[in-house]
């Protein structure tokens, strides 16, 4: 997203049929007709959404234009957070429904800890929240209240991952 006209412009992804997501459900009906016809006992699930909306908005907007955002026009920032937020919230939503998942239960989803077949109910894999890159006055500004309103949303923050320093965040 190189414009910030473009956030207005652009829809939230759709489960079912943005970008990948109808070759995915492919792949995943194929693997579970191959199960079924092989009588084998796996599970298998759809991955939920694990970037955190710090991630994505770093990754649409590009670091250093996203880092000059927060001083030029700071109301599009908080904008463009809310909407990955948003989008991440229903996609969720339509991946916990197309499972058949009860939200209520404890489920566990990951890339390569516990077990993958699983849910998580919201891993936040952050490598762009970096105490090293801005302030804890600008993390509780504009990405703290975006990550509490996934907890709040979905239950809990059950895995939070950052390659970044954190030290001045948790301090």
């Amino acid at each position: 997203m190189s414009n910030k006209e473009d956030l207005s412009k652009i829809s939230k992804p759709d489960f079912f049929t943005s970008g990948e997501m109808p070759r995915m459900h492919r792949l995943y009906k194929d693997i579970h007709d191959f199960i079924n016809k092989n009588n084998l006992d796996l599970d298998v699930t759809f991955p939920g959404w694990a970037r955190g909306p710090w991630s994505v908005a770093w990754m649409l907007r590009g670091p250093e234009q996203l880092m000059i955002d927060f001083y030029e026009n700071p109301t599009f920032v908080h904008g463009l957070m809310e909407f990955i937020t948003d989008s991440r919230l229903e996609w969720e939503a339509e991946r916990q429904k197309f499972l058949d998942l009860d939200f209520d239960e404890d489920y566990i989803w990951s890339y390569s800890y516990l077990d993958y077949r699983k849910q998580n109910k919201t891993p936040l894999f952050n490598d762009e929240v970096n105490g090293d890159l801005f302030s804890p006055k600008t993390y509780s500004e504009f990405i703290l209240p975006y990550e509490k309103k996934i907890k709040e949303e979905l239950g809990e923050i059950s895995y939070y991952h950052s390659c970044g320093n954190l030290v001045l965040f948790i301090a």
